[in-house]
């Protein structure tokens, strides 16, 4: 499974037992000794090979136009703004007292916003249409269709977006297995919006079933870093693509308070994703204890959970950080928590993070993560703001540590290099 990234791994440089990253000069192993000495057991290739025969379909949703929009509806072209107006407002005040997401049950609904977000982005709409563009984002989107809503409905809003995004628009170039289960049974096809590209299945040591793929570009990706080296940061921040104008404007990851202070609006973290009113007005009192005065981050790779999307045009996007650089720039500027001999630059709150100061230099990032999809426009942003940073994707990351150890079996079995596994991978 290559979904989540939160728990898969601890610390990236020591993810498996056989060292995968910025490996020396791989050395064969006899075939003679591998038979009479290693237990590998059954051929990852050939079980790969067999598992191609049942790969599911990958189908491109096509989008829909307004015309569509009003059919599936049942009104017309006049009508469909105040219907809209009205199933979103009835929409936000169910959201008032929920706790969950992820029912595909409102998606009709979700589809109908994304299509609207595709008219307004792609088309010169007539006067008519005008209050489409109020689909391009969602401060407009919430202004316009139920200002009233709270600040609870709106984060139970932005969580339906992101689960609609994610799951059916699709724009990550990675497919986890799981997504082809209905109703616990595996479907032969999958439908998503950004199917485009060739998908490659990814080896599986005993699950015959698990159908994780990834596009092609990915697969390319991960042999050029192995080809090339990368760093490996000891610390993550999870952010997303909504929160890079402030840390343009900053030159550095902030906390909350930080961001309040400069008066740089929060744009992340678990401050911006509040779950209820009272978490929400701290935003007028920045000396509430509620609003974080450090920045959060965990071993290895970023983890979701501490940013949401808010709209359909944003994405994931995680910052490699150098331990070393940042414990030096807290000492300099004499920050530490605790007195005495308890004195010390991080503390760790296990599952809840580790905080390291309440602000990251840019010049003390190593590596900047974001989907895919999203390479150009985030490495046009390295560019102006950290030159010396580079991009790796999500899914290259997630899939190079995911399945290191799975390559590295295969290699051993095949008698070739991990590099040369990864390449057979996309061979045809």
């Amino acid at each position: 499974m290559i979904r989540v990234l939160a728990g898969q791994v601890k610390n990236l440089k020591n993810a498996m037992g056989l060292k995968f990253y910025n490996m020396p000069k791989f050395e064969k192993p006899k075939t003679e000794k591998i038979d009479q000495d290693l237990d590998l057991g059954p051929s990852i290739s050939a079980q790969l090979e067999s598992r191609q025969e049942n790969l599911p379909k990958i189908e491109k949703v096509q989008p829909l136009t307004i015309k569509d929009i009003c059919h599936r509806e049942g009104v017309k072209q006049a009508e469909l703004e105040n219907h809209l107006k009205a199933q979103i407002q009835a929409f936000a005040e169910k959201m008032k007292n929920v706790r969950s997401w992820g029912d595909d049950k409102y998606w009709p609904m979700l589809e109908n916003w994304y299509n609207l977000f595709l008219q307004c982005q792609e088309n010169d709409l007539n006067d008519d249409l005008a209050w489409v563009n109020n689909f391009k984002n969602f401060d407009d989107f919430i202004n316009y269709f139920c200002p009233q809503v709270t600040n609870h409905a709106k984060s139970m809003i932005k969580k339906h977006v992101q689960d609609f995004l994610e799951k059916k628009v699709h724009p990550q170039k990675s497919i986890d297995g799981w997504e082809f289960r209905r109703e616990r049974e595996y479907q032969d096809n999958l439908g998503i919006y950004e199917a485009d590209g060739q998908w490659v299945l990814l080896p599986e040591e005993y699950s015959s079933e698990n159908m994780d793929l990834v596009e092609k570009q990915v697969i390319e990706e991960i042999i050029d870093l192995l080809k090339s080296g990368y760093p490996h940061p000891e610390y993550a921040h999870a952010s997303g693509s909504a929160a890079l104008s402030g840390v343009s404007q900053a030159k550095a990851i902030l906390s909350a308070r930080q961001s309040i202070e400069k008066k740089i609006p929060v744009k992340s973290g678990e401050f911006h994703h509040y779950w209820d009113q009272e978490i929400a007005d701290v935003q007028d009192q920045p000396n509430r204890v509620s609003v974080l005065g450090s920045v959060y981050v965990n071993h290895g790779l970023p983890h979701y959970g501490y940013h949401s999307i808010n709209w359909f045009d944003e994405y994931f996007v995680g910052f490699g950080i150098n331990q070393q650089k940042q414990e030096e720039y807290l000492t300099q500027n004499n920050f530490y928590y605790g007195k005495g001999k308890d004195q010390r630059l991080s503390v760790d709150y296990g599952g809840e993070g580790i905080i390291i100061g309440p602000q990251v230099p840019l010049e003390n990032v190593e590596i900047v993560y974001a989907w895919k999809k999203y390479e150009k426009q985030t490495l046009e942003w390295i560019k102006e703001n950290c030159p010396q940073v580079k991009f790796i994707s999500l899914e290259a990351i997630q899939t190079l540590t995911s399945y290191a150890d799975i390559i590295n079996k295969m290699a051993l079995q095949d008698n070739i290099t991990p590099e040369q596994a990864w390449q057979s991978l996309i061979k045809n």
